[in-house]
């Protein structure tokens, strides 16, 4: 849905990207988390990575496979969340 906001159409990769990212972002404590606590991550997740990648466009910053903005950017998030939404 943001990917066709802002391109004005669907954008396979962008969408494939966006998926990967939710569940970059889950994946450090997904055994910890409340359900609705990893739907919120993910989701976090998600706008990290596309924020992160327009950044990159912006700057003129090559990356063609978005490996920083999924990989980099959601799996720090998914650490720093894993503290945040631990169930003791």
């Amino acid at each position: 849905v943001v990917s066709h906001l802002h391109h004005k159409i669907f954008v396979i990769d962008k969408v494939l990207l966006g998926i990967l990212a939710g569940l970059v972002s889950v994946t450090a404590g997904a055994p910890y988390y409340y359900p609705p606590a990893a739907a919120v991550i993910g989701l976090v997740g998600f706008f990290a990575y596309y924020l992160v990648e327009m950044l990159l466009y912006k700057l003129e910053i090559d990356d063609p496979v978005s490996a920083f903005p999924v990989h980099g950017v959601c799996g720090f998030w998914g650490l720093v969340s894993a503290g945040l939404f631990q169930v003791p």
